[in-house]
């Protein structure tokens, strides 16, 4: 979870300093009054519970490792709209939402990642580990944002704003590409390792019958009971050597899969039965 806690520490540093600074911003740079301008971070609030209950929903796993991403690209543009917002004072408002509905939300997303991914009995310390990253973060944030607050320079507060957050997407889109990666491995190694073992008691098993087809074996030492014309389980059996021939390309496997297949034949049906 070292991934999740470096991620909500520079998203905690770009919430706080909103959170903290943009009411100040709109009375001092918008020339709101301070009740219009509280109403701000009233709107923020309202667009946050709907955005963390919302994207909470949508992160179920396979799409919840590539959401902390989407959501802090979505942050930056809210920064970007409050750069912009001295130019046009309405953009204040729809940063506002996008903060809560964006940024706020990659939080709550984090958490449902840390529920995801903890190992048993790990839950707790996990989310521990995130959430001291989120809020060093708000320590962080304030601060830094702070010191260009004091000189009045509001728009290179909201450029490092949107630097944090893109700092935080970048985070996270680095980590999902790899899981994904790591995944996709993890599931080829499986499935490798699933036939590989299917082959080799497939190698045994025909050792066992030699000609004879097998019907079923006995679970306490895998000795097989065999039939000679297949009875209902030889096309399997048939199969079971043609995906070995398949697999080894080995000329011996495959002439065993011919032969196992020309056994067949006496048995095979030449007509169709009454009513097929």
């Amino acid at each position: 979870m070292v991934w999740l806690a470096g991620f909500s520490l520079f998203l905690g540093a770009g919430i706080a300093s909103v959170n903290t600074y943009l009411v100040l911003f709109g009375v001092q740079r918008l020339g709101m009054g301070p009740a219009v301008a509280g109403a701000l971070i009233a709107v923020l609030g309202v667009a946050g519970i709907a955005g963390r209950i919302g994207w909470s929903r949508a992160a179920v796993p396979g799409r919840a490792e590539w959401l902390p991403g989407a959501l802090a690209a979505g942050a930056v543009g809210a920064a970007a709209l409050l750069v912009a917002a001295p130019y046009a004072e309405p953009l204040v408002w729809a940063a506002a939402v996008a903060v809560g509905v964006f940024a706020v939300s990659g939080n709550a997303v984090s958490m449902v990642l840390v529920m995801q991914r903890s190992a048993p009995g790990r839950a707790g310390r996990d989310s521990a580990r995130v959430a001291a990253g989120f809020f060093a973060g708000f320590a962080l944030g304030p601060t830094l944002f702070g010191r260009l607050a004091e000189s009045g320079r509001y728009g290179t507060g909201w450029v490092l704003v949107a630097a944090e957050f893109a700092v935080a997407g970048a985070v996270a889109l680095v980590w999902a590409t790899r899981d994904r990666r790591r995944g996709a491995v993890g599931e080829l190694r499986w499935a490798d390792e699933a036939l590989e073992a299917v082959l080799r008691r497939t190698g045994e098993t025909a050792r066992q019958v030699g000609e004879r087809f097998p019907l079923y074996a006995d679970p306490a030492d895998g000795h097989w009971t065999t039939t000679g014309r297949g009875s209902w389980a030889g096309g399997f059996w048939a199969g079971l050597l043609w995906l070995r021939a398949r697999r080894t390309g080995t000329a011996a496997d495959r002439a065993a899969a011919a032969a196992c297949t020309a056994r067949l034949a006496p048995g095979r049906r030449r007509t169709p039965p009454p009513g097929v």
